[in-house]
C-alpha cells in the first residue's frame, strides 16, 4: 500500500539509547483509548496520535481515520482503490472470508474474480434445481420413485477451473448406492455409518464416490474470460431407462459423455479441450426392419454387424471404464462446502 507505514517496535533498545544520551523521557508507540473512551488510537513516541494512516504493528495491519480512530469493518484504501475488511480487533483480515462472505487475499484486498465464481456456481446449481424433469415415464413406479438432484464440481475441459454437472437420481438408485456402500464398509470391517471416517472424508463424500450416473440435467463449463458459465449440454427430455454417464479419458486427455438406452443403443460425445463444447463421436443403434430383421446403424448409416461390433469395441476402449464420481446432493450447504474454500498460493494466481 502506497500510504502504509511500517513501524518496528524496539522499546528496550530505544530506552537504552535515550538514557545514554540523556534525552527526555518519551512515550513508546502504543495503543490507548480516545478521551471519550469510545475508540482506540495509536500514539507515536512523542505522544501524538497517528491519523489517516495505515500502520503495521506486530505483523498486523490497521487503519486510523482522519481523527486517529482505529477503524473496523470495510475500509477503502483511497490510494490503491481497494477495499479491506478490518476485524473486531481492528486488524486487517487476509487469506480468508469476511463475515459477509467476501474472499480477501494475502494483501487483504477482495479477490473479485473468485467471489464472482462462487456466486455463479451457487446460482447455476440453484437454477438447475428449478428445471422441471421431462423424463418420459408411465408414473413414479416406472421411473423408480421420487428423484433427487446431485451436483459435481470437476474440471471437465482441463483448463484449471471447476465446472458443474447436475444429475437426477431416483429413490431406487439411492437405495442401490447405499447398498453398494454398505458392502464396501463391511469389507473394510467398519459399520456403514463409519465408512466416511475410515476413508478420511465425510460420510456424504464417501457415498458420493459410488454415484457415477443418473439422468443428467445440465453440464456447464466456466469461462474465465467472460466470468460466467457456458452451457455445454442441457438434457430437456430423456427416454425411460436412459442413463447418462461422464467418463475420464483413460489417457487423461479429456471427458467422454455416454448416453445409453441399452447395450445396443447409445451415443458418445467427447469434451473439446479448453472449450465448453461436446463433439459427437459415435451413435450406435439397433433397429428392426419390416420383417423383424436387425438393422445395425452407425452414425445414422446402416452397417454390417461385424463392422458395427468392431467400431463399438473401439469406442468403448476409447471411453474407458473410469466414470466420474463424487456427486453430492444439491443442497445449499453442500454447494457452499465445496465452493467456499480457502485458496492456495497457486489457486490464488488463477483469480488475480
Amino acid at each position: 500500500m502506497k500510504r502504509q507505514i511500517k513501524r518496528q517496535i524496539a522499546g528496550c533498545l530505544a530506552v537504552l539509547m535515550m538514557a545514554s544520551a540523556g534525552a527526555f523521557p518519551a512515550m513508546a508507540d502504543e495503543w490507548d483509548r480516545s478521551e471519550d473512551g469510545k475508540h482506540w488510537m495509536y500514539f507515536d513516541y512523542s505522544g501524538e496520535p497517528l491519523m489517516d494512516e495505515w500502520i503495521e504493528v506486530n505483523g498486523k495491519t490497521y487503519y486510523l481515520d482522519a481523527k486517529g480512530y482505529m477503524k473496523t469493518g470495510w475500509v477503502t484504501n483511497q490510494g490503491e482503490g481497494t477495499r479491506h475488511y478490518m476485524g473486531e480487533d481492528g486488524a486487517m483480515l487476509t487469506n480468508t472470508f469476511t463475515p459477509d462472505n467476501r474472499y480477501v487475499g494475502p494483501d487483504g484486498a477482495i479477490v473479485e474474480a473468485y467471489d464472482n465464481y462462487r456466486k455463479k456456481v451457487k446460482a447455476e446449481v440453484k437454477k438447475a434445481l428449478k428445471t422441471k424433469s421431462k423424463k418420459k415415464s408411465s408414473g413414479a413406479a416406472a421411473s423408480g420413485g421420487e428423484r433427487k438432484r446431485y451436483f459435481l464440481l470437476t474440471d471437465l475441459n482441463q483448463d484449471g477451473y471447476q465446472d458443474i454437472v447436475v444429475t437426477e437420481r431416483t429413490a431406487q438408485e439411492e437405495a442401490n448406492t447405499i447398498q453398494t456402500a454398505a458392502a464396501v464398509a463391511a469389507g473394510r470391517g467398519v459399520a456403514f455409518e463409519q465408512l466416511g471416517a475410515s476413508l478420511g472424508i465425510s460420510q456424504a463424500q464417501a457415498l458420493g464416490q459410488f454415484i457415477t450416473d443418473g439422468n443428467l440435467i445440465e453440464i456447464a463449463v466456466w469461462d474465465p474470460e467472460e466470468g460466467k458459465f457456458q452451457l455445454a449440454a442441457e438434457f430437456d427430455e430423456t427416454g425411460e431407462g436412459e442413463r447418462s454417464t461422464l467418463y475420464q479419458d483413460p489417457g487423461g486427455q479429456g471427458i467422454w459423455l455416454e448416453i445409453r438406452e441399452d447395450e445396443e443403443n447409445l451415443r458418445i460425445f467427447q469434451m473439446e479441450m479448453d472449450t465448453s463444447r461436446f463433439e459427437s463421436m459415435w451413435s450406435f443403434s439397433l433397429k428392426l426392419d419390416e420383417w423383424g430383421g436387425a438393422l445395425y446403424c452407425l452414425n445414422g448409416s446402416e452397417e454390417d454387424k461385424a463392422y458395427w461390433d468392431m467400431t463399438m469395441a473401439e469406442a468403448r476402449q476409447a471411453v474407458g471404464n473410469m466414470p466420474l464420481s463424487g456427486y453430492q446432493e444439491a443442497t445449499d450447504e453442500n454447494v457452499a462446502a465445496l465452493v467456499d474454500l480457502l485458496l492456495t498460493e497457486d489457486e490464488l494466481g488463477m483469480w488475480q
